[in-house]
C-alpha cells in the first residue's frame, strides 16, 4: 500500500470548491478492543468537534492565550505535579501536530488545481476476509486457556511470529502484550499477566498444519484456487478514468496483523486493527455509481468528488494516523505524466545549479549564523544527497535527516573530514566519511561547539524555511530534486566514461549494474543481507566450477576428434543426476526431492561427440562460464544495495533507454516488464540522449568518501 505525506487529505474541510463529501461516517473502535467499529454519523466539522492535537495552529495558539488569561486571573489552577520537563515535552508534541496538521492543510489548497479527470469510476478497495476462530487454546503456566475470537486472532498474530528476531526485542514484546490485555475479558485480564507465561505453541502448530495442507496440496487444485481467485479480485483491478481502462495498482486493504516497522521502530509489536468500510474515502465521478458496500450492516466513510486528485481511495492507517491511498498502476496515464514532470523539473535545475551553488557558497562567509547554516545544510543536501528531515515525535521511529541532525550524529576529523553516522529513512543506518571544503569544516566546528550530543546541530533552521528558500531559488525545488539531479547526473556520467562497457551482455550488464551501485550507494539505497546469499553464492560457485572442467574435457576431446578418422571422441563430464519430479506433486513433495537430489554425489557420464559438437560445445559452455562469472560478481557486490530504489524514483529511464540502444543491451535486462510499463513513455529516446550537464562539476561517488 502506497504511503504518502497528507498532501490530499480527503476531509471536507480541506477540499474546498474542489469536492462535495457526503456527512461522514466514522468508526469507533470497541471499548479494548480491534474489532468492528460502532457506527457514528459525524456533525459538520467544527473546531469545537477537534480534539487539541488536531486544532489549527492559529486556534491552538489562541485556546493556549486564553488558558494563560484565565490562569492571571485565577479561575485555572496551573499543572504543579507534572514535572516541569515533561510539561514542555507534551505542549511541544501538542504545538508539533498542530503546526503539521496547518502545514498539511496549507499545502493541500496550494496544490496543483488543475482538473486532472472528468469522470471516473471504480469498485472500491477489496477487504481481507473475515477472521475465522480456530479453537486452538492458549497455555499460561501450563493450563489451557481458550480465548474469545478477538483475543485468539491477536495471539495468532504472534504465534506466527514465532522463532524470529522480532521475539528477541524488548519493545516489540511489550506492545504486543499490551494491546493483546485490551482484547481478553476482564476475568483473564487479572489472570494473564505476564508474557513470560504465555505459551502459544499450541496456535502455532496449528499455523504449521494449514502450511504443510497448503503445501501438500496437488497442482491442479493450487491452479484451480488461483484461477478462482483472480476471477474474484477482477472486479477491483480496473477503473475506468475518462471513458478509458486504467489498472489499479493497490486495491486491497491491508489485513490485520502486528506493526513491524523499521529498525527499532517505538511502535513495533502494535496490533494493527481491522480496516472496515467506515474507515474508508471514495473519490468518485458525480455520476459515478457508488460502489455497494461488501459488509451487511456497514456503509462507506464517506464519498467525494474530488477532481483535483487521482486517488481512488483513502483511510486513516490504525498505527501512523497518516493517510493511505489507493492509487492507479504505475502505467497509467496519470503517473506517466507525473514521471516525466518529475524528472524534467531535474532536468531543469541544471540550469540553475550554478546560481544555486555560488549562493550557498556565499552564504558560508556570512557574519549571520542563520544563513550559515542555511548553506550548510544545503551543500549537505547537494552533495552528500541528503534528505531535508523533520520533526519527530516521541511515537515515531528516530530517523533523521540534514535539519534534524544532532551533534552525536557528527564527527569532525582534521583538516576537513566530516563523519555521518546516524539511521535515514526506514531506519536504514547512513554512514559516510567525506572530505567537504574547508569553510564547510569551520562552520560546522562552530555549530557543535560548547552544545550537547542531543542538541542539533542545525538550532536555528527550520525544515519550512528550507523548502521556502529551496522554491526562491527554483519553483518547485526540493530536496527531492537534488536527490533526482544528481542520481542521474552520476549515472549519465559513469556510463559515458568508457566508450566501450564489455565484448559481450554479461560484461556490459556487470558494468551497467557497477554505475548503478554508485549511484544507490550516494542515495543511501540499502538493504538487509538476504538469508539465502551465502547458499545462493555457494551454488553459483560450484556451477562456476562444473562447467570450467567440462570446458577443459571438451578441449581435451576437440584434439582427440582432430586427430581421430571418424572426427569423434569421448567427453567424460561430472554432475549431479537430473532428477523428474512428477507434475500432480505437491510442493512440500518437490522441495524433498530436489534436497535429496543435492545431496546426492555427482556421476560420471561419458558421451561420444562429433567434432562440430565439441566445438558448437565449447563455444556455449563458454558464454556459460562469462555469464556465472558476471552473475557471481553482480550478486556477491551488490548484496546490501537496493538498485531498484534508484531505478524506479530517482534516475531518469531515457539514460538508460538510450545507453542499452547504444551498446545494442535488451532494455529487458534492466527493465522487468513493470518498469517498462511504467516508463513507456520513455522507450522512443534516440541514443544520442544525454542528461543535461552544469558548467559545475557535480558529485562523483568515487572522489566524495574516504
Amino acid at each position: 500500500m502506497h504511503q504518502q505525506d497528507p498532501d490530499e487529505i480527503p476531509l471536507s474541510e480541506l477540499l474546498g470548491n474542489s469536492g462535495e463529501s457526503v456527512p461522514r461516517v466514522v468508526s469507533v473502535a470497541r471499548q479494548g478492543g480491534f474489532g468492528a467499529p460502532s457506527i457514528q454519523v459525524a456533525k459538520k466539522s467544527s473546531s469545537a468537534a477537534l480534539s487539541e492535537d488536531e486544532l489549527p495552529l492559529a486556534l491552538l495558539i489562541g485556546t493556549e492565550r486564553k488558558k494563560e488569561c484565565s490562569r492571571r486571573k485565577g479561575k485555572v489552577e496551573p499543572c504543579r505535579k507534572a514535572p516541569k520537563r515533561k510539561c514542555e515535552r507534551m505542549k511541544a508534541e501538542k504545538h508539533r501536530k498542530a503546526k503539521k496538521l496547518q502545514a498539511t492543510s496549507t499545502k493541500h489548497r496550494a496544490e496543483d488545481e488543475s482538473i486532472k479527470w472528468c469522470s471516473l469510476e471504480h469498485n472500491g478497495v477489496l477487504f481481507p476476509p473475515e477472521y475465522e476462530p480456530h479453537g486452538r487454546p492458549l497455555l499460561y503456566d501450563g493450563c489451557e486457556i481458550a480465548l474469545p475470537p478477538e483475543a485468539e486472532e491477536v495471539a495468532t498474530f504472534y504465534a506466527s511470529k514465532l522463532g524470529t528476531v522480532y521475539l528477541e526485542k524488548e519493545t516489540f514484546r511489550k506492545n504486543f502484550f499490551d494491546d493483546f490485555r485490551k482484547t481478553l475479558p476482564v476475568d483473564l485480564r487479572k489472570r494473564i499477566v505476564k508474557l513470560e507465561h504465555c505459551d502459544f505453541s499450541r496456535i502455532r502448530e496449528y499455523l504449521d498444519e494449514l502450511k504443510e495442507r497448503k503445501q501438500s496440496m496437488p497442482p491442479s487444485k493450487r491452479k484451480e484456487l488461483r484461477e478462482a481467485e483472480a476471477q474474484r479480485v477482477a472486479h477491483y483491478t480496473v477503473a475506468i478514468v475518462d471513458g478509458r481502462k486504467e489498472k489499479v495498482a493497490n486495491y486491497r486493504v491491508e489485513p490485520p496483523g502486528l506493526f513491524l516497522g523499521r529498525g527499532d521502530h517505538p511502535l513495533m509489536g502494535r496490533v494493527k486493527r481491522r480496516i472496515f468500510p467506515e474507515d474508508v474515502t471514495l473519490n468518485l465521478g458525480r455520476d459515478a455509481p457508488i460502489p455497494p458496500c461488501p459488509f451487511k450492516g456497514h456503509d462507506w466513510g464517506s464519498i467525494v468528488h474530488n477532481q483535483r486528485v487521482t486517488w481512488l481511495a483513502c483511510w486513516r492507517d490504525p498505527i501512523s494516523d497518516e493517510y493511505k491511498y489507493v492509487w492507479l498502476s504505475a502505467s497509467s496515464h496519470f503517473k506517466a505524466m507525473s514521471d516525466q514532470e518529475k524528472f524534467e523539473k531535474a532536468q531543469q535545475l541544471s540550469k540553475h545549479i550554478t546560481k544555486i551553488r555560488n549562493e550557498y557558497t556565499k552564504g558560508l562567509e556570512s557574519a549571520d549564523r542563520h544563513t550559515q547554516q542555511r548553506s550548510v545544510a544545503l551543500y549537505l543536501i547537494d552533495k552528500l544527497a541528503l534528505r531535508v528531515g523533520n520533526e519527530k515525535g516521541e511515537d515515531e521511529a528516530d530517523t533523521v535527516g540534514c535539519c534534524s541532525l544532532r551533534v552525536e550524529h557528527i564527527t569532525l576529523q582534521e583538516p576537513n573530514i566530516v563523519q555521518l553516522d546516524f539511521l535515514g529513512k526506514d531506519s536504514m543506518r547512513y554512514f559516510n566519511r567525506v572530505r567537504v571544503e574547508a569553510l564547510v569544516f569551520h562552520r560546522l566546528r562552530e555549530f557543535l561547539k560548547g552544545k550537547r550530543v542531543s542538541d542539533n546541530v542545525f538550532d536555528e533552521l527550520k525544515v519550512e524555511e528550507l523548502n521556502d528558500y529551496l522554491k526562491s531559488l527554483m519553483p518547485g525545488l526540493s530536496a527531492k530534486v537534488f536527490r533526482t539531479y544528481n542520481a542521474s547526473y552520476t549515472l549519465d556520467k559513469l556510463l559515458h566514461s568508457v566508450k566501450t562497457p564489455g565484448p559481450d551482455i554479461h560484461s556490459r550488464l556487470l558494468f551497467y549494474n557497477e554505475a548503478n551501485k554508485d549511484v544507490a550507494v550516494l542515495c543511501n539505497h540499502q538493504r538487509s543481507l538476504p538469508k539465502t546469499h551465502s547458499l545462493m553464492l555457494e551454488r553459483l560457485r560450484d556451477k562456476l566450477e562444473e562447467s570450467r572442467a567440462y570446458l577443459e574435457a571438451l578441449k581435451m576431446a576437440r584434439g582427440k576428434a582432430q586427430a581421430s578418422p571418424d572426427s569423434r571422441a569421448q567427453v567424460t563430464r561430472w554432475r549431479r543426476p537430473v532428477v523428474e519430479i512428477p507434475e500432480d506433486c505437491s510442493l512440500a513433495e518437490r522441495k524433498r526431492i530436489r534436497e535429496e537430489a543435492e545431496k546426492r554425489p555427482k556421476e560420471k557420464q561419458v558421451v561420444n561427440m562429433g567434432l562440430a559438437s565439441i566445438t558448437r560445445g565449447i563455444a556455449q559452455t563458454q558464454e556459460k562460464i562469462r555469464r556465472l562469472e558476471a552473475d557471481l560478481k553482480t550478486r556477491d557486490s551488490l548484496a546490501t544495495v537496493s538498485l531498484s530504489t534508484s531505478k524506479i524514483n530517482y534516475l531518469d529511464p531515457r539514460i538508460t533507454v538510450a545507453w542499452c540502444k547504444r551498446h545494442e543491451v535488451p532494455i529487458e535486462r534492466i527493465f522487468p516488464r513493470a518498469l517498462q510499463e511504467k516508463f513507456m513513455w520513455s522507450m522512443g529516446v534516440s541514443e544520442d540522449f544525454r542528461f543535461p550537464i552544469s558548467n559545475v562539476v557535480s558529485n562523483d561517488p568515487s572522489g566524495a568518501s574516504t
